[in-house]
């Protein structure tokens, strides 16, 4: 999982304040910075935010919520007194006291948006793939998608060659299932061309299948090919004679599209913790366009 909760004081006024909320699909690293194609979402919060109360800051209010209880649970599982301890001269440690002030503020947004469900999500107990459905249909919609993207850094090992990889497969099938993507639908796999582990071997199903293989692209500024890192879901829908993407629905976390990263809650053997956030973009274009 790869979250980071922040928080920020102004330098003079004690009663101005911005938290903010990232979910990555990058690790805390510099090769994340300068040389892998990954992706992050984030969100802020305000002192002046509080006082809308408006379903936005409702919203925010919950996935901070969500993500807490989160890190708290990690907590409780580690030594943590290096951070909370006390000097030898019995005065806090700057740590320490940073770290109350935080949860001060937390405490603050925790008063907001109880009945709110947060986009914020996690595989504790649950994995990815069950939460995948409802989570769609809550932030974006119920409308069956006729555009598939699903894009990782990883996928499983070949086990069965000649078969599309399970996650894949699952994941549509889900989709399916759950009328939220169409029978005839637009279906692109991103992969890594020199890691591309169970999709090597599924070639020729997975275009069977009517599925599209791609490339990242290459970003204008990189020198060198990009390795892809990052995980995410793309779903929408698109008409022939309209450049505006309908019915967006995005997916972007830790977990790979493999089972211990999107099949397998952490709860069970061979889950990995992983973190993530379902969401409605704003407004987009397939094209640019007058």
């Amino acid at each position: 999982a790869k979250v980071a909760l922040l928080g920020f004081r102004h330098t003079t006024d004690s009663t101005l304040w911005r938290l903010r909320l990232i979910v990555s699909t990058g690790n805390w690293t510099r090769e994340t910075l300068e040389q892998s194609l990954d992706l992050a979402w984030q969100i802020e919060l305000s002192n002046k935010d509080l006082k809308q109360r408006d379903e936005v800051v409702q919203q925010a209010c919950a996935d901070f919520r969500a993500a807490s209880e989160f890190l708290d649970t990690l907590r409780r599982s580690f030594d943590t007194r290096a951070l909370t301890g006390e000097a030898y001269h019995h005065s806090e440690y700057p740590t320490a006291k940073a770290s109350d002030w935080l949860q001060l503020r937390l405490l603050e947004v925790f008063a907001f948006g109880k009945r709110t469900k947060p986009r914020f999500m996690d595989n504790r107990n649950e994995s990815f793939l069950s939460q995948l459905p409802e989570r769609i249909q809550r932030q974006c919609g119920e409308t069956s998608r006729n555009y598939l993207a699903m894009g990782s850094g990883f996928y499983e090992s070949p086990s069965e060659t000649g078969k599309i990889p399970s996650v894949l497969r699952k994941i549509v099938d889900s989709l399916l299932e759950n009328n939220l993507l169409a029978r005839n639908a637009d279906i692109n796999v991103f992969v890594n061309p020199e890691a591309c582990q169970a999709v090597a071997a599924a070639v020729g199903a997975i275009e069977d299948a009517g599925w599209k293989l791609r490339p990242p692209q290459k970003p204008e500024s990189a020198l060198d090919e990009p390795f892809l890192h990052a995980k995410f879901l793309f779903g929408a829908s698109y008409r022939e004679n309209s450049s505006y993407c309908n019915s967006p629905w995005v997916y972007l976390g830790s977990g790979n599209l493999t089972n211990p990263g999107f099949a397998n809650p952490a709860s069970t053997h061979g889950g990995n913790l992983e973190a993530g956030v379902v969401f409605l973009p704003e407004p987009l274009l397939w094209e640019k366009s007058r």
